[in-house]
């Protein structure tokens, strides 16, 4: 028997609190802009990533681009490196895994639409696949489905089955799997293809059914994609909607009932809690800061005007904010996130520190399998880079760098150690 998860418990409000700020463990990984084009379609302008720095400042450092007079930097033309009589280029989308350890863009156009990919959290890009002739424009990824692939389609709920999995073109296709009016291009869990159905009330996958939503629903009610990593992976989190009505725009149901709604993960994924904002539609989770801590999309309220904000849907604007599980509140992220002048558009993923830096290499760092310069090379990180650092991450680590090296995890997994000299806290 699948577990019906979401029977309405008992729902808290989560009030406003004060700004809240980034922890400088933690780096978002973001697209920016475009002012001028609606949330689905259109090119961006620029992959970055935000973070605390050793100061405490808060940082957005632009890493992938195709126009800089965009963003108003001095610095290339692109970040790719294309000659500038080939251009103007533009960044149609970027997709990839949760931690950045996987991500692959559009670049469109020289002559063709070219897939760019990075496995160092964006910091590196180099070409990956050409799209061919009949792909010259910019073009949508649905959603990444593995390493080194992706979707290929216009975007995640608005696509006909089956869907074409790229590289290569002539590749395989995803069916979904009958019954359930699976409508959804699907999506990663625990390594498991899931699709959604019945207007986002169920999630199957190639096994069958993964759970409803409600037996009976008065009205409609909807789901928004599953997050984890609340409590050592025990809580997950979702946008419930409930109302009578779909909207066409967001293709969720309008309705004074709109949820965060907490859920059981490592068991039935039976809701233990949901909360809205008092005043405010509910915010749409993106990821998980640390076990009490979620990362958020949410509506700016009438009375709280930090600054230029992506209008996300031409109705509603929308902000990056904080909701802590704990104290029941929510604060909106202003720096770097509305210091910017091009706004957010949409968080790719989240990097879990404490971090160090690779920099001074002039091109980069060994990562080796001993703390020696004599052990084998594992990989080379480039500079800018940021690794995970055992020392101050670990609970069980030295006290100490092992004779000037730190024991580090580079953004696609590969753990060793590398040489102090080259290392800086961002």
């Amino acid at each position: 028997m699948v577990p019906f998860i979401f029977d309405r418990p008992t729902t808290g409000l989560i009030s406003l609190g004060p700004g809240a700020a980034l922890t400088p463990v933690v780096s978002v990984l973001t697209l920016l802009g475009c002012r001028d084009c609606g949330y689905e379609y259109g090119a961006a302008d620029a992959f970055g990533r935000a973070y605390v720095d050793s100061t405490g400042t808060a940082r957005f450092e632009p890493l992938l681009w195709a126009d800089a007079r965009k963003l108003g930097i001095d610095g290339p033309s692109n970040s790719m490196g294309l000659p500038e009589e080939g251009g103007p280029y533009s960044l149609g989308s970027v997709v990839g895994s949760r931690d950045g350890s996987d991500l692959i863009a559009t670049i469109c156009c020289f002559p063709h639409t070219m897939l760019y990919r990075s496995t160092d959290g964006g910091v590196t890009w180099s070409q990956y696949f050409d799209l061919g002739p009949n792909y010259t424009g910019d073009i949508w990824l649905g959603t990444w489905v593995g390493p080194g692939k992706v979707l290929l389609g216009c975007c995640l709920f608005a696509s006909e089955p089956p869907f074409q999995v790229i590289p290569p073109l002539d590749g395989p296709t995803l069916t979904p799997p009958p019954g359930g009016g699976v409508a959804s291009a699907p999506f990663l869990i625990d390594g498991k293809m899931v699709w959604g159905g019945e207007n986002g009330q169920t999630l199957w996958t190639e096994d069958g059914l993964l759970y409803s939503i409600l037996e009976d629903p008065p009205g409609h009610v909807g789901i928004g994609i599953p997050v984890f990593g609340g409590k050592a992976g025990e809580l997950g989190a979702m946008y419930v909607s409930q109302g009578k009505e779909i909207n066409p725009q967001t293709g969720y149901a309008d309705g004074p009932d709109q949820y965060i709604a907490l859920f059981d993960a490592a068991g039935e994924w039976r809701v233990t809690r949901s909360f809205y904002v008092q005043g405010l539609n509910a915010a749409n989770p993106e990821g998980w800061i640390d076990a009490t801590h979620i990362l958020a999309w949410a509506p700016i309220p009438p009375d709280l005007t930090p600054g230029l904000v992506y209008d996300t849907w031409g109705s509603t604007d929308f902000a990056l904010a904080i909701l802590d599980i704990e104290s029941d509140e929510i604060g909106f992220l202003q720096d770097p996130f509305l210091s910017q002048d091009l706004p957010v558009r949409s968080v790719l993923g989240l990097q879990r520190g404490p971090f160090l830096r690779v920099h001074g290499t002039d091109s980069c760092l060994n990562i080796r399998a001993e703390p020696s310069t004599d052990a084998a090379a594992l990989e080379c990180a480039a500079d800018g880079v940021f690794l995970y650092d055992h020392l101050h991450g670990d609970a069980d680590a030295a006290a100490t760098p092992v004779d000037g090296w730190f024991e580090v995890t580079t953004p696609d997994g590969v753990h060793g150690y590398a040489s102090a000299e080259f290392l800086e806290v961002p």
